[in-house]
């Protein structure tokens, strides 16, 4: 009897076809209480309860980064394997990270929009040359690695922070790398360690006049806290691609902000990024439920 896997993410047609080799593929959520293998993405939110309706699935698979979406302990507790695709699209995402600081330092999107209602507003729109500039990046792990490779190709001095020790770049303490960069880029997991860690007193201690940049996971930055530091002229401007509440409210304050550049979670939103993390987390799942 083929083995039943139940499909809950949008996953190129290649890596689709590659699960239809393996197993019985089903994408209707109402298969659940037969599959025994489940890929998802960020949508897809697996909790006890979730749980609940899978007696016979032994393996999660998330075709993405970051596994705040599941509820590891719960999965431990049930047996159920858990795996994700950390690689798949650090390039994307490091790229993505890269355009954020440009546009951010020339003010780009805001250039675009004034000169498209009717502007011509050369001096306004004066910003800063990267090169030179110091990029501090938290969490140097596989987006912010290359984010680094990125940033020295542009002549920026990159200085880092990571819980774990690395030789590429200088790795100093968070409050020293705030107080030294010009540009601060987060790429850390959502931990109970790292939940609100962009706060107030994190924006205090960052260089007047520098910029901040998150790609990472909107509910490390308290968003209230990053708004006041830029209305007070503290920071210089901000770019995020994540937020606490997805998709973003149409209320929320940063969408006012024109010191604000917002992407709507598309960092790692590439052709290229969806074709790995797909095929990936199709590879783990045949390797684990049906291995040679």
């Amino acid at each position: 009897m083929a083995i039943k896997v139940l499909v809950t993410a949008r996953i190129p047609a290649p890596a689709l076809e590659y699960l239809k080799k393996h197993f019985e593929v089903s994408q209707d959520i109402k298969s659940l209480p037969t599959a025994e293998g489940l890929l998802i993405r960020t949508e897809t939110l697996v909790t006890e309860e979730f749980l609940k309706s899978a007696p016979k699935l032994r393996l999660i698979v998330r075709a993405g980064v970051g596994l705040d979406n599941v509820d590891l302990k719960a999965c431990l507790n049930r047996g159920v394997e858990v795996r994700n695709t950390p690689g798949a699209n650090s390039v994307s995402a490091a790229e993505h990270t890269l355009g954020l600081i440009l546009a951010s330092a020339r003010m780009i999107p805001q250039a675009n929009t004034k000169l498209k209602s009717g502007g011509w507003d050369r001096d306004t729109f004066t910003g800063i040359e990267i090169r030179g500039k110091t990029l501090g990046i938290i969490g140097y792990g596989n987006v912010g690695s290359k984010v680094s490779k990125l940033a020295l190709a542009f002549g920026m001095k990159v200085i880092g922070n990571d819980i774990l020790p690395k030789n590429e770049v200088p790795m100093i303490t968070k409050s020293e790398l705030l107080k030294q960069s010009d540009f601060v880029t987060l790429h850390v997991p959502l931990t109970p360690e790292t939940r609100a860690m962009a706060n107030k007193e994190f924006f205090s201690q960052m260089k007047r006049g520098s910029f901040f940049i998150n790609a990472s996971r909107g509910a490390v930055v308290v968003e209230e806290d990053l708004l006041k530091a830029l209305d007070s002229g503290h920071l210089r401007g901000k770019a995020l691609d994540v937020f606490n509440n997805e998709p973003i409210e149409k209320g929320n304050l940063l969408l006012k902000n024109e010191k604000v550049i917002l992407t709507p979670h598309t960092a790692g939103q590439t052709t290229e990024s969806q074709n790995n993390m797909g095929l990936e987390a199709s590879k783990i799942m045949k390797e684990f439920l049906c291995p040679e």
